[in-house]
């Protein structure tokens, strides 16, 4: 599990990529990441699109930053 873990944030590349996806999987809104990050909610929905569609691109199913059908964030789940 930490090898899968490792490789998922390595291909991401940048740290702040890699720390976006990190508090995704602890549970984190887009709104405490932003306040973390001390960037806008809409720069963390970028960074989130951007982290989709590099995950696509290497082969691992997303779903990370999407909201449930009550309307609350889900927690980030990849896999391969």
């Amino acid at each position: 599990m930490a090898e899968g873990l490792e490789r998922m944030l390595e291909v991401l590349g940048g740290r702040e990529l890699q720390r976006v996806v990190v508090w995704r999987m602890e549970g984190q809104t887009n709104e405490e990441i932003a306040a973390r990050l001390g960037r806008s909610v809409a720069t963390v929905e970028r960074k989130l699109k951007t982290i989709r569609t590099i995950y696509q691109e290497a082969g691992f199913r997303v779903d990370v930053g999407d909201r449930d059908k009550s309307g609350e964030d889900c927690q980030a789940r990849v896999s391969r």
